[in-house]
C-alpha cells in the first residue's frame, strides 16, 4: 500500500467516522422529538387466516441441482393441504438449459432474464409474481423434507416476519456450521454472524434472521424491509438486514427445527466465483451491513478502521459515493423504526410452545418478571410458577423474564404450559453503596432492554392485560402506549404504616403504583399499606401433589430461605448465633438443615456461625416437600419483612409445625392455625422449639393442619381468584369472556 493510498484511506476513514457520528446523533435527536417506542400500527388480528404459499427459487446455471430441488418442493407441497405455486426465476442463463425441466415440471411458473439479477434481484422479481401472502425462499441447491412446509405453516401469524427451516449439509462429513438458527457476537467492536446447533429438535425458537435460502416469509413485510435497490450485490448479508429491520419494526423471526432441508453448501456460487472471491464478498457485505444498520455494541471507530484496511477493490466498492450515501441514508432511516433492537442479542432466547394460529382461542396474558422463574428456586418464582399453571387453563400466557443467564436446559421442562417465553438480560447493577436503595433498584431492574421487549410484545400480541411482577419493575409502566389494562403484583409493600411520613422512595413508588389499573398483594397486611384503589389479595398457597402426611419423628430443624434474599441470610445468622447453641446444649442430637438456594454452601463456608456441629447447608433443592418430610419442625426467623412467606404455608401444608416471628407470619396471623407458633423476637424461639422437640405428643397433636383451613391456601384456589380477576378486567374492557 503506497503512501498516497494510505493517506487517502485514513482521510476517508475519518470522514466516514464523522459521518456515522453525525447520522447517529441526528437519528437519536429526531427519534426523541417524535417520541420513542411507537407501536407503528403493529397489531395482531387473532382471527388471522393464511392460506397458500408461493415458493420462489432463484436459479442460475444449475439445472442438475434444480431438478432435485423442484422434486422435493413438489413432494412437500402435496403434504401442505393448501394451494402452492412454484416460481423459478432463471437469470443469467438461457432457456435452452431448462427444456427438459420445463417439460417435467410443467406446473412451475418459469421466468427468464438474460442478464444476472443475483440473489436480491431474483427474489424481487419472484415477489412481484407471487400470488400468496406467504413466500418460501428456496435456493436451488436445497432439498426439502416432505413435511418441511406443513411444519412451518403452523407458525404463520401477523406478528411473525419469517420462519426458518433447519438446515443440514448433504455432505454429512462436513462440520455443521450452517443450521438455520442464527445469532451474532461482537469481536473487538465488530459484529460476527454465526449459526448455532439446536439445543433440541422440537421447540420453535427465536432467530436473529431467517436465511434467504430455506425460510418462509410474510410477503408484504419482506417487500417492505427489502426496499427497492439491491445494496448487497451479488449476495450475502441481505437476509441479515431483513431480519434486523423486521425485529426493529416489531416483527418476530422464528427457527423451526422440525422443518428440515438439506444443502449442497455454496454449490451454485462456487460455479461462478472462486472460494477467495466468495469470502471477499462476504467480508465486504458484512461491513456494509454494519454501516447501514446501527447495532448496539458495534464500534464506529473499529468499523471505519476495518473498512480502511480492506483490499483495494472492496474498499473502493464500499466507499463509492452511491454506496456510501445510500448506506448512511439507510442508517438514518432505521432510527424511525419503533424499536431500536436493544434486545437483538437475546433473539435466540425465545421459546415458542404454541402455534401462533391457536392464540385466538383464549385471551392472552403477558407476564413480566425481573428474576429467573424456572426452575422455581425462590418464593417469588414458586408463586409465579404455580399461578401460571392455573392461569393456563383459561388464558394463553406469555412470559417475559430477565436474568437469562439463570435459565438452563433444566428450565425447559417448565415451559410446556406457556404459549411462549422470552428471556433477556442487560440489567446494570447500581454501585454497591446504592444497591439497597429502592429508587436505584427500580431503575436498575426496569432497564431499557426489558422495557423495549415488553413494549414490542404488547404491541405485537395485543394481550388482554399486562401483569408486571415485583415493585422493581414498576417503572416499566412507561412502556405503556395504549388502553390495555396493566396490573402490578407487589410481593413486598415497603410503604410505611404512617402515610403522613413518606420518604422520597415512598413517593416515587406511590407515583408508579398509581399508574397501574390494578394492584395485587399476597396478604391483607400489605394491602392496608396502599392508598385506596383497585387492590386485590391473591394469597400464597400450597399443593399436596397427592402426597400423604408423614408424622414427624426426628429432632431436625429446617430453614428454607434462599440467601439471595438478604432477610433470609440475616435471620438464619441471628438464629444460629443466639438460639441454636442453647438448643444444641439441651438437645445434643439436634440438627439444623438450611436450604439456602444456589451457591449457599459456598457463601455459608465463609461465615463461622454455619460451622457449628449439626448444621448442614444445602444448595438449591427443587423438591422441598421430600426434605420437609424428613424434618421435625421448621423455623422462620425473619425480621422487618413485608409480603407473605411461602415457606410458612408450605410447612403447614406438609404437616409440620412452623415457629415464626410476627413479621415472618404476615398473611397468616388472622387464621386459626394450630401448627403456626408465633413469637416476637428471634431470641424467643428457644422455649417453644425445645418444648416441641422434647414433647412429641404435643407436637403431633397440632402439626397436621385441618384440610378445611388449608383449602383457602391452595394454589388452585389462588389461581381461580386471579383468573376471575383477569376475566372481570377483560369483560370490563370489552374483550372476550
Amino acid at each position: 500500500m503506497g503512501a498516497n493510498d494510505q493517506f487517502t484511506r485514513q482521510l476517508f476513514c475519518k470522514l466516514l467516522h464523522l459521518s456515522l457520528c453525525l447520522v447517529d446523533a441526528l437519528g437519536w435527536g429526531l427519534r426523541a422529538l417524535s417520541g420513542a417506542l411507537r407501536s407503528n400500527g403493529i397489531r395482531s388480528n387473532r382471527h388471522f387466516q393464511a392460506s397458500g404459499i408461493s415458493i420462489i427459487v432463484p436459479e442460475r446455471a444449475n439445472p442438475e441441482l434444480l431438478d432435485e430441488c423442484l422434486r422435493s418442493a413438489w413432494a412437500a407441497s402435496q403434504r401442505l393441504g393448501e394451494p402452492v405455486e412454484i416460481i423459478v426465476v432463471v437469470n443469467g442463463s438461457g432457456p435452452n438449459l431448462y427444456t427438459q425441466l420445463r417439460a417435467t415440471y410443467s406446473f412451475v411458473q418459469w421466468v427468464f432474464f438474460q442478464k444476472p439479477l443475483w440473489f436480491g434481484g431474483a427474489i424481487q422479481q419472484g415477489l412481484a409474481r407471487a400470488r400468496y401472502d406467504w413466500v418460501y425462499l428456496l435456493n436451488d441447491d436445497m432439498v426439502l423434507d416432505c413435511s418441511a412446509l406443513s411444519t412451518l405453516s403452523r407458525w404463520r401469524a401477523p406478528q411473525v416476519f419469517a420462519v426458518a427451516s433447519q438446515i443440514y449439509f448433504k455432505d454429512t462429513g462436513r462440520r455443521r456450521e450452517e443450521t438455520g438458527w442464527t445469532n451474532y457476537r461482537l469481536n473487538e467492536g465488530l459484529l460476527e454472524i454465526f449459526d448455532q446447533p439446536p439445543e433440541e429438535s422440537e421447540t420453535v425458537r427465536g432467530n436473529l434472521y431467517a436465511g434467504g435460502g430455506a425460510s418462509l416469509f410474510q410477503k408484504k413485510l419482506l417487500k417492505r424491509v427489502m426496499g427497492r435497490g439491491n445494496p448487497y450485490h451479488p449476495f450475502y448479508w441481505e437476509d441479515v438486514e431483513w431480519g434486523t429491520r423486521a425485529w426493529k419494526l416489531g416483527y418476530e423471526s422464528l427457527f423451526c427445527p422440525p422443518s428440515k432441508v438439506w444443502h449442497s453448501h455454496r454449490a451454485t456460487h462456487q460455479k461462478l466465483f472462486g472460494a477467495e472471491e466468495i469470502d471477499r464478498i462476504f467480508r465486504r457485505n458484512g461491513y456494509l451491513y454494519q454501516l447501514r444498520n446501527p447495532i448496539a455494541g458495534v464500534s464506529r471507530q473499529q468499523l471505519c478502521s476495518a473498512i480502511a484496511a480492506l483490499d483495494r477493490r472492496s474498499w473502493s466498492e464500499l466507499l463509492a459515493p452511491r454506496t456510501w450515501w445510500k448506506g448512511l441514508a439507510a442508517r438514518l432511516g432505521s432510527f424511525s423504526y419503533p424499536f431500536q433492537g436493544s434486545s437483538l442479542p437475546h433473539a435466540t432466547h425465545k421459546h415458542y410452545l404454541r402455534p401462533m394460529t391457536s392464540l385466538h382461542e383464549k385471551p392472552i396474558v403477558l407476564m413480566v418478571s425481573p428474576y429467573g422463574i424456572y426452575p422455581p428456586a425462590h418464593g417469588g418464582a414458586v408463586r409465579l410458577h404455580r399461578l401460571i399453571l392455573s392461569l393456563c387453563e383459561h388464558f394463553n400466557v406469555i412470559v417475559l423474564s430477565d436474568e437469562v443467564d439463570t435459565y438452563s436446559e433444566e428450565s425447559h421442562r417448565f415451559f410446556t404450559q406457556l404459549c411462549s417465553i422470552h428471556l433477556v438480560g442487560g440489567r446494570m447493577e447500581p454501585p454497591e453503596e446504592r444497591r439497597q436503595e429502592r429508587i436505584a433498584r427500580i431503575r436498575s431492574h426496569s432497564h431499557p432492554v426489558l422495557q423495549e421487549q415488553l413494549a414490542m410484545l404488547a404491541a405485537s400480541y395485543c394481550p388482554a392485560l399486562v401483569q408486571v411482577e415485583f415493585v422493581e419493575l414498576a417503572d416499566l409502566v412507561r412502556a405503556r402506549t395504549d388502553s390495555i389494562p396493566w396490573f402490578l403484583t407487589l410481593h413486598d409493600v415497603l410503604l410505611p404504616e404512617d402515610s403522613q411520613n413518606l420518604s422520597e422512595a415512598d413517593r416515587y413508588e406511590l407515583n408508579l403504583i398509581g399508574r397501574y389499573d390494578h394492584v395485587i398483594t399476597s396478604c391483607v397486611e400489605d394491602a392496608r399499606l396502599l392508598p385506596k384503589g383497585p387492590v386485590s389479595i391473591i394469597p400464597n398457597g400450597v399443593d399436596s401433589d397427592g402426597r400423604c402426611y408423614v408424622a414427624s419423628t426426628s429432632r431436625r430443624l429446617l430453614f428454607i430461605g434462599p440467601f439471595r434474599y438478604a432477610p433470609n441470610l440475616q435471620g438464619i445468622q441471628l438464629f444460629l448465633t443466639h438460639v441454636y447453641p442453647l438448643l444444641k446444649n439441651e438437645i445434643p442430637e439436634l440438627e439444623l438443615w438450611v436450604l439456602g438456594g444456589r451457591d449457599a454452601p459456598k457463601r455459608a463456608a465463609t461465615l463461622a456461625c454455619f460451622r457449628q456441629e449439626g448444621v448442614t447447608v444445602f444448595d438449591f433443592i427443587e423438591d422441598t416437600r421430600s426434605v420437609l418430610d424428613q424434618c421435625t419442625l421448621t423455623i422462620n426467623p425473619l425480621l422487618g419483612v413485608r409480603g407473605s412467606c411461602l415457606k410458612l404455608i408450605e410447612s403447614l401444608g406438609a404437616g409440620r409445625v412452623c415457629v415464626s416471628t410476627v413479621d415472618g407470619a404476615r398473611g397468616f396471623l388472622t387464621q386459626d392455625l394450630p401448627a403456626l407458633v408465633v413469637v416476637k423476637e428471634i431470641q424467643d424461639f428457644e422455649r417453644p422449639l425445645e418444648e416441641l422437640l422434647l414433647n412429641p405428643a404435643k407436637r403431633l397433636a397440632i402439626e397436621k393442619t385441618p384440610p378445611a383451613i388449608l383449602a383457602q391456601y391452595t394454589w388452585r384456589h389462588s389461581g381461580k381468584l386471579l383468573s376471575d380477576l383477569y376475566r372481570r378486567s377483560a369483560i370490563q374492557r370489552g374483550g372476550p369472556e
